[in-house]
């Protein structure tokens, strides 16, 4: 006798007892960019006009698909942590030579600290705890910090979007990260203001080089 004990993720439908959260059939919909994390692809070409990259990349397509939206609604509002961990499981897997060879660490774009107590918790890090456990590189999560209070971005345009973040980031200690290669994560890229600003915070404190990854892209081919 079949034994079910999970449902899909996006779906519902009963899958047989799995560590995978998706079944078979909504794994193989999940809109995969394929350019992982590389030095020729949409990300890093929009990206790196405005800060020095060695890499960048993104797991998934975003543009209004229904699947990456509720995965993200999931993750940033319904406390799905093991939904993003299994994102950066799924983003990792197979690719564990690419992000060693990119990076000595993780480090999660991190929620300001009103938002975080509002939340509870900050989803990209535990995108980076899946990532992590494929990869077995190491997460540095309080380094990083939000020192400024954004208004919603949701709505701004991307000038807008610039000057709400301008200084936004800090970093706590600058010999945490001097001199390693540094993995910038967040959950989804739209006009790259929040990670080009937690870049720049980055690379004035002594990084060797910067890569960014993303869950998903909102950059059209």
């Amino acid at each position: 006798m079949d034994v079910f004990l999970n449902t899909c993720a996006y779906c519902n439908k009963r899958i047989l007892a799995s560590k995978n959260l998706f079944c078979l059939e909504c794994n193989g919909l999940l809109p995969r960019t394929y350019f992982n994390l590389s030095e020729n692809n949409i990300v890093l070409d929009k990206l790196k006009p405005f800060t020095p990259l060695r890499a960048a990349g993104s797991f998934l397509y975003y543009n209004q698909n229904e699947m990456v939206k509720q995965i993200l609604w999931e993750m940033k509002y319904n406390n799905n942590k093991e939904l993003a961990m299994e994102m950066g499981r799924l983003a990792a897997g197979g690719q564990e030579t690419m992000f060693q060879d990119a990076a000595e660490v993780i480090i999660p774009i991190p929620l300001h600290k009103t938002k975080l107590r509002i939340r509870g918790y900050n989803q990209t890090e535990y995108f980076a705890i899946g990532l992590h456990e494929v990869t077995g590189i190491p997460i540095l999560n309080d380094q990083l910090k939000r020192i400024k209070k954004t208004s919603s971005q949701t709505k701004l345009n991307r000038q807008d979007r610039f000057q709400n973040l301008d200084n936004a980031f800090a970093i706590e200690d600058a010999t945490t990260i001097q001199g390693k290669r540094v993995l910038l994560l967040d959950d989804v890229v739209t006009t790259g203001a929040t990670l080009i600003s937690a870049a720049q915070a980055l690379l004035d404190s002594g990084c060797a080089s910067l890569n960014i990854y993303t869950l998903a892209s909102a950059f059209e081919m």
